[in-house]
């Protein structure tokens, strides 16, 4: 199982690298909101095995972001600019994850 976290997606195609071509494939996710204050940036790059789900892509993150492990749970998730509904999506090369927090106001 091989997870990797990259530079951002436009790092990937200067590389001229073709990971989906050895069973990996490149995910960029987008942070927002208090995601983005902890980790000082508003994209990372994830490199995930072929045919990896949202799931996965989520226990990347807490893996490698351990400050994120307590925010996640309750964040919403949209692939390609559209909510999932389900717990978990199958997620392919290209895909661009963004990851929402729960946000409040008055």
């Amino acid at each position: 199982r091989r997870m990797a976290v990259t530079e951002p997606r436009s790092k990937f195609a200067e590389d001229g690298g073709d990971e989906a071509a050895r069973g990996y494939m490149d995910i960029t996710v987008l942070l927002f909101a208090s995601v983005r204050e902890k980790l000082g940036k508003g994209s990372v790059g994830i490199q995930l095995r072929e045919g990896a789900t949202t799931s996965e892509l989520l226990s990347c993150l807490k893996e490698t972001y351990p400050e994120l492990a307590s925010i996640l749970p309750s964040c919403a998730l949209s692939v390609n600019r559209r909510y999932l509904s389900t717990e978990s999506a199958s997620l392919s090369n290209g895909d661009e994850v963004a990851l929402i927090p729960p946000v409040s106001g008055g």
